[in-house]
């Protein structure tokens, strides 16, 4: 049995070390993740967020922060791997303080309707509401500056929401069906 076991050991050694060498000779670059834009914008994304959340203890160009910080409407990645970033007042003054906080000069801006939080508040209710409101999945789309809702019955969760929640903040979509 051990001289069988290290007969097959021995084979998948050589196999795999001459899988090695072959992608060496072939100069076969390992697979990244990410592109380079999308490494830039990752970093980018990272640097704001902290900007937001450091500012929060610090008094220094607070007035500054705050009114990025109320005008944020989110940020997502496009598929050419660039950082968009939505605001709802969307001035040159801010995108230069982003771009400087960023280090990315290659941010796209976007105007619209909601901020992040009040994406937030409406997805925070509607999670806290979800098995009373027969909600099936429920997330935030940066990308639409909407909250996704996925429910079962569109015309019965409108309904049910309309005197409670401002519905150009949601966007229904009929669950999905197992």
């Amino acid at each position: 049995f051990n001289r069988c076991l290290s007969l097959v050991l021995a084979i998948i050694l050589c196999f795999s070390c001459g899988l090695t060498l072959s992608a060496q000779a072939a100069d076969i670059q390992p697979i990244t993740m990410f592109t380079n834009n999308e490494l830039a914008s990752i970093e980018s994304c990272q640097r704001i967020l902290e900007y937001f959340k450091i500012s929060t203890n610090s008094n220094s160009r607070s007035n500054t922060i705050n009114v990025l910080r109320s005008n944020y409407g989110g940020s997502f990645i496009d598929e050419e791997g660039y950082l968009n970033i939505n605001l709802t007042n969307n001035t040159v003054g801010m995108q230069s303080e982003l771009t400087a906080v960023a280090d990315n000069d290659s941010l796209v801006f976007h105007t619209v309707a909601y901020t992040f939080q009040d994406l937030k508040e409406v997805y925070d209710y509607l999670c806290e509401n979800m098995i009373a409101l027969k909600i099936q999945e429920v997330c935030i789309s940066e990308t639409k500056n909407k909250v996704q809702v996925f429910v079962d019955d569109i015309n019965k969760a409108t309904n049910d929401l309309k005197n409670i929640i401002d519905l150009e903040l949601i966007e229904f979509n009929l669950a999905y069906q197992s």
